[in-house]
């Protein structure tokens, strides 16, 4: 979920304010957090494994190994394993492309290539529903989203789209047409939808920036709103599926620097021109996830990197030194407002998942990239959001 993005002397910084609907407080009263190590995560299992989810009230992490076999854990907040199956063939067996999973009440939603599967926490497969999706790459027994679910009817739905597909050539009206927001009952299949992007998007205005227009999500049972942004827009929208998926909230974001917005006028968006526009476009900066629990979480956003270290043939070690000009902050929301700064992240990995109260897990596949010395156990550090006081 890390895109590139394009290089130019000028900086453009897109803040959108917001109308109706909106509630936002004003810059100068948010407040400043920061992030503090709480707890871990340990279990004995070496890795490298894919952290997918966590069921906040069972205390339950799903985990997957990364290799073709398809193994699936359940572990538990002690670090010990409850639920162990493979699921990349046989009666249990969902296939390999995996780009959505998590929990659902009490069972497992993986949502793979064209369907979507149902397991226990046995990791037995209990059902499965047909479902068609936009994506543009497929990932092999590790996620592209965490799993967002949604409560309603007296359900958990979990929210199952991509929404990114290229299309040979856009039309003008391409984002006034796209839902949004497509939620699935685990029970029957049912599947509904709907969520608008409106005139205050950067993607209402006539423009497309390739590779920026795929969408972030989070909510929970305990949401009252689905969260949703794209990740190169200024506006998060939160969406109402009880009100016919209706905006109840606009909430213009702070886009840190640097940060620039390219777009291709959409009567040229023509699959070429997307194709071109990506391998250009490589410093504007991305939200790319969202963490958290109920009404508050946390949004993440990359920056975009040196362009003084970018060139036509760049090797390894040119890479690794783009990637580290790229800074990450973690943006704090509550109840439909930004609550405070962006908060600068200067550790390895990242957040990923919320996993309770204000606190959030770091992850990154290597656990080599966490850590100064080898052990001998898996270790995932679990950081808490506190606010600073002068």
């Amino acid at each position: 979920m890390k895109l590139p993005i394009l290089p130019s002397i000028l900086t453009v910084f897109i803040l959108l304010h917001a109308a109706c609907g909106t509630q936002q407080n004003n810059e100068s009263e948010r407040k400043s957090f920061e992030l503090v190590v709480f707890d871990s995560l340990t279990f004995e299992h070496l890795g490298p494994y894919n952290l997918l989810d966590y069921h906040k009230d069972k205390g339950l992490y799903l985990f997957s190994a990364k290799l073709l076999e398809g193994t699936y854990y359940l572990v538990n907040d002690a670090g010990e394993v409850v639920a162990e199956n493979s699921l990349a063939d046989g009666p249990n067996g969902f296939g390999m492309v995996l780009h959505r999973a998590g929990f659902v009440g009490d069972e497992v939603v993986l949502v793979g290539t064209n369907r979507v599967f149902v397991y226990d926490l046995q990791l037995v497969r209990r059902r499965d529903y047909p479902f068609e999706q936009e994506v543009r790459f497929r990932l092999i027994h590790a996620v592209r989203d965490y799993l967002a679910t949604y409560q309603l009817d007296g359900k958990e739905w979990p929210l199952v789209n991509i929404s990114e597909q290229i299309l040979p050539r856009y039309p003008v009206d391409y984002f006034d047409t796209l839902n949004l927001v497509h939620l699935m009952d685990v029970q029957t299949g049912e599947v509904r939808k709907g969520g608008k992007l409106d005139a205050q998007s950067a993607f209402m205005q006539g423009q497309l920036s390739p590779w920026n227009d795929k969408p972030v999500y989070f909510s929970d049972r305990e949401s009252d709103l689905i969260s949703v942004v794209l990740f190169g827009d200024s506006v998060l929208y939160q969406v109402d599926p009880r009100r016919s998926f209706s905006t109840a909230n606009r909430i213009s974001l702070p886009r840190p620097q640097p940060d620039e917005w390219h777009g291709i006028p959409m009567a040229d968006a023509t699959m070429e021109n997307v194709q071109a526009g990506r391998r250009k476009s490589v410093l504007s900066g991305t939200f790319f996830n969202m963490m958290g629990k109920g009404n508050a979480f946390l949004l993440a956003y990359k920056t975009g990197g040196n362009g003084m270290l970018l060139s036509e043939e760049m090797d390894n070690e040119a890479r690794r030194k783009f990637q580290e000009s790229r800074k990450v902050f973690y943006i704090p929301v509550r109840d439909g407002e930004v609550q405070g700064h962006p908060i600068a992240w200067d550790k390895p990995g990242d957040l990923v998942l919320g996993v309770g109260e204000n606190r959030y897990i770091q992850y990154a596949t290597d656990q080599a990239v966490l850590h100064d010395y080898e052990k001998d156990y898996q270790c995932f550090y679990i950081f808490e959001l506190r606010e600073k006081h002068p």
